[in-house]
């Protein structure tokens, strides 16, 4: 059986990459002046690199989680 989800929940799913990968840059060049370019040069640097993607692809969808629940319990009341 087909199940259907409204549009809205589907191009916020089709967002999550475009977001985490924003996340990920802007984690990166922060990284790079951090470290004052010696980032690339150490196994420490290039594992912290790599390992951004994955934290920032996680952060987004804890971030997005959180603020559906907040949105569904904590919803405006007039």
């Amino acid at each position: 059986m087909t199940e259907h989800r409204p549009a809205s929940d589907e191009a916020l799913e089709r967002t999550i990459p475009l977001q985490a990968g924003f996340l990920t840059l802007v984690c990166w060049i922060w990284e790079v002046v951090a470290m004052k370019g010696a980032l690339f040069t150490t196994p420490f640097g290039l594992a912290l690199l790599v390992g951004t993607i994955p934290f920032c692809y996680y952060l987004t969808r804890v971030v997005r989680a959180a603020s559906a629940v907040i949105a569904f319990f904590g919803g405006v009341t007039r």
